[in-house]
Parts: C-alpha cells; sequence; structure tokens
C-alpha cells in the first residue's frame, strides 16, 4: 500500500480526485487487512467493494455501459467488486496474482504511453514496481504472502485503471462502451476463472463466496503441473492477452472481436479441465472413470 501510495505524487495537479481515489483504494485495502488479521464477514466486504465502485462512479470513473445512471452505477461497482474478488481468488498459488498483475500494470503503462504522465499512469508503474519488488519474497517457495490486503488492493487498482482507460478514451471514442473492453482483456485471466468459480459453486447451490479447490491452477497440479510451469503459462496467457488488445488499439481493429475469441477460448479450456463442475460431481467422475479403468483391465 506505502509503494501504491507514491503515484499520488503524479497527480499533484488534481489533488481533490487524487485524495479520493487513494482513500477508496485504502478502504479496500483496509477490508482486506482487517480479514488477514480478524477474519470478517464476506458480505461486509462485498459491501464495502459495492461501495468503493458506486464512489469511484460519483467522482466520474464510469463503465458507461447505460444511458441509465442508476444502472451504470449499479454496473461499475458490480464491476469493481468482481475484479477485487477475482484476483483474490487468484491468490491461491505462489507468485500468481503478482505475476498476472504485474504484466497487467505494464500493459497500461504502454496504453497510456501516449498521455502525459499522470496519477493514472504513475499508478500503473507504481504497481508494476511493487509486484516485481513482493514478487522476490512471494515467488515459489514464498517467503511472504500478501494476504487478502494484497491481493484485493490489486484488483482494486487495476479496475480503477480500467475505469480510467475508459474515462479518457470516452472522449474521443465514437462507443464508448465499448472502451473497457481493452483493459477487461488484460485482467482476463483472473475474471474467466473468477466468473467460472462463481458459476460451479452456483450449480452446487452454495454461496459464491464458499471456497473450493476447482481454480484452474488446482486443477492443473492436479493432472502433474509444477508450480513454475502454470506461473510460466499464465505470465505467457496474460502477456497474448495484453499484446493482442494493444494491437487492437493501434490498428483499430474492432475490440470485441479478439474478446469474444478469447471468452471462446476460457470456455473451451475451461470445459476440458473441468472449472464449471462441482466438487461432488467431479468426484463422481473420477469414481465411474477409476471402475471402468479396473474393469477393463480385468477383462
Amino acid at each position: 500500500m506505502a509503494g501504491v501510495l507514491v503515484s499520488a505524487v503524479f497527480g499533484v495537479h488534481d489533488a481533490r480526485p487524487v485524495v479520493a481515489v487513494m482513500l477508496i483504494l485504502g478502504a479496500v485495502w483496509g477490508i482486506g487487512l482487517l480479514d488477514d488479521l480478524k477474519g470478517t464477514s464476506p458480505y461486509l466486504r462485498l459491501a464495502v467493494d459495492f461501495g468503493c465502485g458506486a464512489a469511484l462512479w460519483l467522482l466520474g470513473w464510469k463503465l458507461q455501459w447505460f444511458s441509465n445512471p442508476y444502472l451504470d452505477l449499479l454496473a461499475t461497482a458490480a464491476f469493481l467488486a468482481f475484479a477485487i474478488n477475482s484476483m483474490n481468488m487468484l491468490d491461491g498459488m505462489d507468485g500468481l496474482a503478482l505475476t498476472v498483475s504485474g504484466i497487467a500494470s505494464i500493459g497500461f503503462i504502454v496504453l497510456f504511453s501516449g498521455r502525459p504522465l499522470g496519477f493514472a499512469s504513475g499508478l500503473a508503474w507504481s504497481l508494476a514496481a511493487v509486484c516485481a519488488a513482493m514478487f522476490l519474497y512471494n515467488r515459489p517457495p514464498a517467503q511472504m504472502f500478501i494476504g487478502d490486503s494484497g491481493s484485493t488492493l490489486l484488483g482494486a487498482a487495476l479496475a480503477f485503471l480500467a475505469l480510467d482507460w475508459v474515462r479518457s478514451d470516452s472522449a474521443v471514442s465514437d462507443s464508448p462502451e465499448r472502451s473497457i473492453v481493452i483493459p477487461l482483456m488484460f485482467v482476463g485471466l483472473p475474471l474467466a476463472d473468477g466468473l467460472a468459480a462463481v458459476i460451479r459453486r452456483l450449480r452446487a447451490r452454495k454461496s459464491p463466496f464458499s471456497g473450493d479447490r476447482r481454480h484452474f491452477y488446482d486443477l492443473l497440479i492436479r493432472r502433474g503441473w509444477s508450480v513454475p510451469q502454470i506461473l510460466a503459462l499464465s505470465g505467457v496467457s496474460t502477456i497474448a492477452l495484453v499484446t493482442f488488445s494493444v494491437a487492437a488499439t493501434w490498428s483499430h481493429v474492432g475490440s470485441w472481436l479478439p474478446l469474444v475469441a478469447c471468452l471462446g477460448l476460457f470456455g473451451l479450456v475451461g470445459l476440458h479441465l473441468g472449472s464449471f463442475e462441482t466438487e461432488t460431481h467431479a468426484v463422481g467422475n473420477s469414481i465411474r472413470s477409476a471402475r471402468l479403468e479396473q474393469s477393463l483391465n480385468e477383462e
């Protein structure tokens, strides 16, 4: 959090909104820290996340998906809350959340390179530096964990950078609702994993906040992958998503096309890994597979 605060130096010309945004990021970090130290209700954390999203909307950082202000307020708050919790879910393996967040931060640095250095670009630089420094201690085998306070701060900061891109791009774009597509792909991996987690938990008639061990990295470990291999795959995948997204902005290619392609790819991979299956259903399939293999061996 101290490293992220450094980015405020780049926003001295807009002191009041910068202070407000820092207070919002501080609220997300603070409720995560409280959860690390004493444990809190997931509904309290969700309420704080939605409140922070509403505050950003009131300050002018909006998705701009709907002409109805109430719908756009709800969508913006839900987007921030989902980004925060998706990054929190991703932090289940040493170095994974920092790897993805660091690469996404570099993507925002490139994305903001055409504008004067300000608060948002300063935040992207600070976030990349924080991720690189913390990775030295969180890489496998981890000597230190970032906790809920660290993972939720990463998610909130990246979500804010995405909203800032929408805010700046909407002034020159004929379709401002499409502006969010580019930064969404930067964090496509945690968002896709988070969406799969919500789907399988709802299918099992459980709370979306109930934990499980069926995230994509858990499933790859069960298939014999090592932690460094999963980190490398996640890093390369995020680099590819960032590259495609930035290339789409430079070549003026329709941004919805790569997004739809990535969603289809994530869906196919999720089905192959079993990311949408509940734990009970997956265990039943494993038992049936074992019995079938045993009967074939007997024959």
